[in-house]
């Protein structure tokens, strides 16, 4: 039988690259995915408390907060400190992006067109926003690259 540290599959060895601070990479999904579903149901106790627009400009703005303090003191701490601090304030972008604009893009198009025409017009509307995104990661592209 193999010795423990030279055995893959031993239980000692998963353990500690887990707790190591490289293996807090492992545990990064499932926090972000669990920050996510919260993001939802915080969204159905407020919308109709504070309202569609509130939530929405409430959601961009902590996420850019929360996107900010991970990219801007990436290179002095970040990078050499991956703890779950970094892991936390990344599961809060997709905590704050389903409080905010992920949910309330679906319900004001909805909401917005009358009931005979709604499927139509929800349709015109995601098309036309998938138009968008292309158009802005392709002119993004062309806009980055040196000639």
């Amino acid at each position: 039988m193999a010795e423990p540290e030279n055995n893959p599959y031993s239980l000692g060895s998963n353990l500690e690259e887990i707790c190591s601070p490289g293996g807090l990479q492992i545990l990064a999904p499932p926090v972000v995915v669990a920050s996510t579903i919260p993001g939802y149901f915080v969204t159905i106790y407020f919308i109709d408390r504070t309202g569609r627009r509130r939530i929405q400009l409430c959601g961009f703005f902590f996420m850019s907060i929360s996107l900010f303090s991970l990219v801007i003191p990436y290179d002095k701490y970040w990078k050499q400190h991956f703890n779950a601090g970094y892991i936390i304030l990344y599961s809060l972008t997709f905590f704050f992006s389903n409080f905010g604009p992920n949910t309330t893009t679906f319900i004001v198009p909805a909401e917005l067109f009358p009931a005979r025409l709604r499927s139509t017009c929800h349709r015109m509307s995601r098309a036309a926003g998938k138009m968008g995104a292309i158009t802005g990661a392709i002119g993004f592209l062309w806009a980055s690259q040196s000639k």
